[in-house]
């Protein structure tokens, strides 16, 4: 029935989020810690397969905007009232395997140590103290001073940001984005 897979799903959810406190893992890393750990309130957890806990996630995909307002109603009263100072910056990640998915993120592009991989790139604006704001996900072949406006719009818009102070690196930075932003 429906109602016994929201449930689980939602067993699932907090299996993961454990692990993410506790020792934040991958899926797999997450069913081999499950052996290690009690949860003697979620029944059935010893049951867990690597494919639920990925479905898990394509559900989570689903509902995304309402877990991000959420998630943004939580962490106001942790940041800074002025909000004035945020940071931001991207990574790459670097991925493994040949398959190519619909929708994918993973493109080849130019890495960290200087060579052409197969990666997604990765862009955080955190406050000052850390308190993370926003992130997204971008192709791994982005451009990283293409994602600072748009991703300083957001947090101005959720946040309600009165004043930014943008820090960045030469990778984010370019005499176009630099107008833009003082515009």
């Amino acid at each position: 029935p429906a109602h016994d897979h929201r449930i689980d799903l939602e067993a699932l959810l907090r299996v993961m989020v454990f692990n993410r406190l506790c020792d934040a893992d991958s899926k797999l890393g997450v069913l081999r810690w499950l052996h290690t750990v009690s949860f003697p309130a979620l029944e059935g957890v010893e049951q867990v397969t690597h494919q639920q806990l990925l479905r898990t996630m394509d559900a989570l995909m689903e509902h995304q905007a309402v877990i991000e307002q959420a998630l943004v109603q939580a962490t106001k009263p942790l940041i800074d009232q002025q909000r004035s100072v945020v940071f931001y910056d991207m990574t790459t990640i670097r991925s493994e395997g040949l398959s190519v998915q619909d929708g994918e993120v993973r493109q080849h592009g130019m890495s960290k140590e200087g060579l052409i991989a197969r990666q997604f790139m990765l862009g955080l604006v955190q406050t000052a103290q850390g308190v993370p704001l926003y992130h997204e996900v971008f192709e791994g072949n982005t451009a990283e001073v293409g994602t600072l406006q748009d991703s300083l719009e957001q947090v101005i818009q959720r946040f309600g940001v009165e004043r930014v102070i943008a820090v960045a690196d030469r990778g984010l930075l370019s005499i176009d984005s630099l107008e833009a932003l003082q515009a």
